[in-house]
């Protein structure tokens, strides 16, 4: 049974980074996968429950080129980290164009929550933020706030490059932006400290 369902999330993986989401259809991943379409239906509860199980796949590598991102600028300033983050970001939705696309694409039907284990993934990429702000911001309210702006932020820009809404796709460009927005948020999280004056003899 896990060997099948392994098979069936492989072949909507397959079919999403090929294709993007729209490729993924029910009758699409069971010919893929080797199966009749009630196989899926048996299997994995029909295919919103294989799309959610592809994206929370998608998330944990995002998280992982998160964390080593993180690890890479460990005792370096804040801002310095937060744009390497956005930088990691970029390279993640470049590399992953398709899953990164079908994260945010997919609906579930009937306005159908997400599974709580889902949410939970993608508390934890925000997580990874809100602990990059603990040392400077202490309210956790406040703390969670700002990191989903600063996510929206560098998102927006993430989005706009890669799908070209403004302008042919210049990733240098998009590098620029992120690099300007984050140092100027970067700078009223993490303020440089003033330099002490040298003493004349």
């Amino acid at each position: 049974m896990e060997q099948k369902r392994q098979a069936i999330f492989a072949a909507a993986v397959d079919l999403i980074e090929q294709g993007g989401l729209d490729a993924a259809k029910a009758r699409e991943i069971a010919k893929k996968a080797g199966f009749a379409v009630g196989t899926l239906y048996n299997i994995c509860d029909g295919c919103t429950a294989i799309i959610i199980e592809v994206n929370r796949r998608t998330l944990r590598l995002m998280e992982r080129e998160m964390i080593a991102s993180l690890e890479r600028t460990a005792g370096r300033p804040g801002t310095d980290r937060i744009i390497d983050l956005a930088m990691t970001y970029l390279a993640f939705s470049e590399n992953n164009t398709n899953r990164w696309r079908a994260v945010f694409e997919h609906r579930t039907a009937d306005g159908m929550p997400m599974p709580e284990d889902y949410k939970a993934d993608q508390a934890r990429l925000f997580g990874l933020l809100e602990e990059l702000l603990a040392s400077e911001i202490s309210d956790p309210a406040q703390r969670k706030s700002i990191a989903r702006a600063l996510f929206s932020a560098a998102h927006g820009i993430v989005y706009l490059s890669i799908e070209a809404k403004l302008d042919l796709y210049d990733r240098e460009e998009a590098r620029r932006q992120l690099e300007f927005l984050l140092k100027g948020l970067g700078g009223a999280i993490w303020p440089e400290k003033p330099k002490a004056k040298s003493r004349k003899a």
